[in-house]
């Protein structure tokens, strides 16, 4: 079991690091988003995230790793990453998560700053030892509907 753990954890690197690699690329910081900086800081003053890398990317070179196909943003604990789309359409289609079903059902626009405050909030709960990869698989493989029912 821990072997089958340490391939996918090098599987995901190696197919993060093309993405990152890629020319349509752009590598940021949180410095780059000062009013989501100053929100996550006034939010949870005792967790500092400002050392995580931050990848933008188009639709089509994050659709190239399998594993994000269907995101637009994720964030990768293991290497302290945050990649996402520049363009996101959420609309439409079928969505997976419950993150995305809720925007699609409220025809809510997404902005890729949107998508960067999720993904701050998976670093933040890994910075405090409160997320899994339980949790991720929960959210991006359609325990929506089940978490969906509890928010009501």
């Amino acid at each position: 079991m821990e072997i089958d753990r340490k391939a996918e954890l090098e599987s995901e690197k190696r197919q993060v690091l093309r993405i990152i690699k890629s020319k349509s690329t752009i590598k940021k910081t949180l410095f780059d988003y000062p009013l989501i900086m100053r929100y996550l800081q006034d939010k949870f003053p005792e967790i500092d995230i400002t050392d995580i890398s931050i990848y933008v990317t188009s639709p089509r070179v994050m659709s190239s790793c399998k594993f994000l196909k269907n995101c637009a943003g994720v964030y990768i604990p293991s290497i302290k990453t945050i990649l996402m789309k520049n363009i996101v359409h959420m609309m439409g289609g079928s969505t997976k998560g419950l993150f995305n079903k809720l925007l699609s059902k409220e025809k809510i626009k997404t902005e890729v700053e949107d998508i960067l405050v999720h993904e701050a909030m998976h670093a933040i709960s890994a910075a405090a030892n409160r997320s899994g990869r339980r949790y991720r698989v929960d959210e991006e493989e359609g325990r929506a509907e089940e978490a969906e029912g509890k928010l009501r």
